[in-house]
Formats: C-alpha cells, sequence, structure tokens
C-alpha cells in the first residue's frame, strides 16, 4: 500500500513524536509498504532506510487567530498525490490542521495518531490565555476533524479532562470512530558504559543517582527537582539533570544553584548537549528516574527507564499512573517523602524496577509498537470507510 506519515518533525531530529513517526515508518517499509513522509523544512526530497521524504515550509496551527503557514502548497501536495492511508501525527500542529478544508476531498483511509491534546492545559498565566485560544479549536475545529478520520490511534486506554480529553469527546460525539490503543515504546541501551559516566561527570559511585530527561524549560520544570533535592536533604543523594542544550532556562537554573549552600551545590549536575550513547550511559547508572513536567501525556523518558531497569517517580500527568514500574503523586509537595521511603527500602525499589521491566517487554516496547501499527494498516486494507471497527 502508499503510506503517508504527516508529522511536524521527523528524522534527524530527535523528540518524542520525531522518534514515534521514524519508528512508524521503518515499520511499514519492512512490511513492504511503499511509504513517503511529509514534514517542515526548506523544499527538498531525499530518501533514507527506504523512507520517501518530502519537506516543504510548513509551520504553525489553527489556534483562534493562529493560521498555518505554508497551508496552500501542503493542500496542493495532498490532492495532487495518491495514497491508501494517511497517518497525521499530532492534533494542534500543521499535519491535520492544515489538511482540514481538504479532508473530504482525500480517498485515503485518514488515520490521526493522537499524542494527548491540550486544549484545556493551564498551568500559569501564559498557558491560561492559549487555553481561552484554543477553546475555539477544540469546540469548531475538532469536530470537523472527527467527522473526516477513518480511525484515531490513542497512546492509552484512559480519559481525562486535560491531555487525553481527546478520548473523552470521541467517546462522547463520535461513539461509532474506530480506534486503537498503541502506546510507545522504550529504547534499551544495551552497550553502555556504566562506570565512564559516574567518572566522567565526577558523580560519587555509591550515591543514589536521582536522572531527569528533557529539554531545559518552564514545561518540563526542572527547578522542581532542584527543590525536591534540597528538600530531600541527604548527602547520599546526586541529581544529574540532561537537556537537549543550554538556554536562558537552564542559566536561570545556574543562578539558582548559587543561592544553595556549597554541599548541595556539589550533588546537582545540570548537564546538556550529550550524545545519544551519553544519555544511555546516564540511563545505566540511574537509581530513579524523576519527572516533574507540568503536562505530559505519555512522556518517552519515563518508558526509556522501565526499558532499562530503571524505576520511576512522576508527578501525576496524562497516563503516567497505568505505567508500571514507578510511582506518582498529585503534588511535588509529596515527591521528597515517596523518594525517600524507595531509597531506604531497596526490595520496594527492585521490585518497581522488575515490574517496570516486564511491562516494557510485553507492551511499552517498539517491536510490539511495529507489529500493531502493520496489523492496523491490514485492517485497514480490507475495511469499507462504512465497516468501523473497534482494535
Amino acid at each position: 500500500m502508499k503510506i503517508l506519515i504527516s508529522t511536524f518533525t521527523f528524522w534527524p531530529q530527535s523528540n518524542g513524536v520525531a522518534n514515534c513517526a521514524y519508528m512508524q515508518a521503518l515499520a511499514f517499509v519492512k512490511s513492504g509498504h511503499d511509504v513517503t513522509v511529509v514534514t517542515s523544512g526548506e523544499n527538498r526530497e531525499d530518501f533514507h532506510e527506504g523512507i520517501h521524504i518530502v519537506r516543504l515550509p510548513l509551520s504553525g496551527n489553527r489556534r483562534l487567530l493562529d493560521s498555518v503557514a505554508g497551508k496552500e502548497n501542503y493542500e496542493q501536495f495532498l490532492l495532487n498525490n495518491s495514497f491508501d492511508v494517511i497517518f497525521f501525527h499530532c492534533w494542534q500542529a500543521w499535519p491535520v490542521d492544515g489538511a482540514i478544508e481538504v479532508l473530504h476531498r482525500l480517498p485515503a483511509k485518514k488515520v490521526l495518531v493522537s499524542h494527548g491534546i491540550s486544549t484545556n492545559t493551564a498551568f500559569d498565566f501564559r498557558s491560561f490565555i492559549a487555553k481561552i485560544r484554543w477553546q475555539y479549536y477544540q469546540k469548531a475545529l475538532v469536530p470537523v476533524i472527527f467527522k473526516h478520520l477513518d480511525h484515531i490511534v490513542f497512546l492509552e486506554d484512559y480519559t481525562d479532562g486535560d491531555r487525553f480529553l481527546d478520548r473523552e469527546l470521541k467517546d462522547k460525539y463520535f461513539p461509532g470512530l474506530a480506534a486503537s490503543i498503541i502506546p510507545n515504546g522504550g529504547h534499551i541501551y544495551q552497550n553502555g558504559n556504566v562506570n565512564s559516566f559516574r567518572q566522567q561527570h565526577e558523580i560519587p559511585k555509591d550515591d543514589f543517582m536521582l536522572l531527569v530527561v528533557g529539554n531545559y524549560s518552564r514545561l518540563k520544570n526542572e527547578q522542581a527537582a532542584l527543590e525536591i533535592l534540597r528538600k530531600l536533604n541527604r548527602e547520599d543523594v546526586s541529581l544529574v539533570v540532561i537537556g537537549a542544550k543550554r538556554n536562558d532556562y537552564k542559566d536561570e537554573l545556574l543562578k539558582l544553584c548559587e543561592n544553595y549552600p556549597l554541599g548541595l551545590q556539589k550533588k546537582i549536575y545540570l548537564l546538556d548537549s550529550l550524545t545519544k550513547e551519553e544519555i544511555g550511559d546516564a540511563y545505566l547508572n540511574a537509581s530513579l528516574l524523576l519527572n516533574v513536567s507540568r503536562t505530559e501525556a505519555q512522556p518517552l523518558v519515563i518508558l526509556d527507564a522501565i526499558a532499562n531497569g530503571v524505576p520511576f517517580v512522576s508527578i501525576n500527568r496524562g497516563s503516567i499512573s497505568k505505567i508500571p514500574g514507578g510511582e506518582t503523586c498529585d503534588n511535588y509537595g509529596e515527591m521528597p517523602t515517596v523518594i525517600n521511603r524507595l531509597i531506604n527500602h531497596k526490595l520496594e525499589l527492585e521490585k518497581l524496577a522488575v515490574e517496570g521491566l516486564a511491562a516494557s517487554l510485553s507492551k511499552y516496547n517498539w517491536t510490539v509498537y511495529a507489529q500493531r501499527y502493520v496489523n492496523l494498516v491490514q485492517q485497514l486494507e480490507n475495511s469499507s470507510k462504512d465497516n468501523k471497527y473497534e482494535q
């Protein structure tokens, strides 16, 4: 079959959506399908691992007062090319937002791959203003998109009033729309050098190592991790924070650390620009993954952790509470108490690690992910639009 994957980010970029779309494309190629990916970039086409990659200057979304730049060229691309199935990655981004006016003209089976929706997400004044503008999207455009879909993929069998609100809207207003549950997978770091990471960064070899991985930002909220370490008040705990690159937010964290006692400062490692191999070494050295993000759906950093036998403690966001291998807290104030308990009860920590690893092997891994998408394409090929199904 001829398959199009539309995603605002793709290889060689490395982030949650890009990694998922890439693994999806590889699975289809390996199954013998003709795969094209349309993504953001300067006008050009190339091939990678059998994937035809078309890059177009596209950006934006359809939030109130916003628009999709390059929408006309994108519409023509969709209309002038023939595909059997189109996978649109993400709400609130140009892949589906830029196609709204032509969805009804596309004969292909149309599948939305939801990475969560954030039309109700608000955690500060700025995001509250954004939420008001996203309400237009939720009420005016989401129903139109739903109407023209043949299938939707959710990350988890879960619904809430925030990142999984789309599941609630689908069940309430479009119960006949076919849906699948296809979780993401975690990366296994098999060849890491366990000892070199601590040696390189001068982290005491016997310290309990808390690991935070993400982009330095107020959204990821690394400042909360610093505060948790301060409240732990333990000499045997180090905090390692890994961000993609240095930015203003990291500089703010560095300045904040200057106000901490010297002993505590020595336990904080704010790193950036690490290679994938170095990040893998960090996971293999970690005692516990810490997630303090203000909003999440199903974070890959947690799936990476359990895939490598690393338990986690997380603020309760999205569907994280459904993932075995860790504990979730309803507020940041609870987290030091939970972490202290796990440090002091090694058997409990080991039990979480085993549970997470088992879940990764059976459910949250890229092999299962790939096979489920291959099966979905086969079902779409065998079904008609009027004969919808629930997987």
